[in-house]
């Protein structure tokens, strides 16, 4: 757990660095942490935690997803947050069990690699959209050059 991270600078309109954004995934990963820990005094059921989960604490890092590729270690980190929030006693069920249908077994958490793949297809696909023969897109630090092949027939 990361307590000492203070807020970074906005990263956003600026160049960011790795060490910008690490340090703003990381600082985030402490936020959820914090916030998890102040909802675990609520008598919830599984099922109630899996909702807060999906409208309160995730809610919080889909755009950060959507602009930033974070580093393994911390979507791992993020995981075990919520795990250990939906299922707070010993025993707990597997992630993928965890994020699984409900009719299923699951209690439907909305997988965290996941959303975070369909957010950067999403903004990809706009992007190749809006353009009619060639793309060169900006995506937070990284470029992408994009030759399109497209033939109305």
């Amino acid at each position: 757990m990361i307590t000492t991270l203070r807020r970074p600078s906005s990263i956003w309109g600026t160049r960011s660095t790795t060490m910008h954004i690490n340090l703003m995934v990381f600082y985030l990963a402490s936020k959820l942490e914090r916030h998890t820990q102040t909802l675990m005094g609520r008598n919830l059921s599984i099922q109630g935690r899996s909702h807060v989960v999906n409208w309160l604490i995730l809610s919080r890092i889909w755009h950060m997803l959507r602009v930033v590729d974070p580093p393994a270690a911390w979507l791992k980190q993020c995981e075990r947050t919520v795990r250990n929030f939906v299922c707070p006693y010993g025993l707990k069920p597997s992630w993928k069990t965890i994020c699984g249908p409900k009719n299923q077994g699951g209690v439907s958490v909305i997988h965290i690699q996941h959303q975070s793949q369909a957010l950067k297809l999403v903004f990809i696909q706009k992007c190749v959209e809006t353009s009619s023969s060639s793309l060169s897109c900006r995506f937070y630090g990284h470029s992408f050059a994009v030759t399109l092949d497209m033939h109305l027939y």
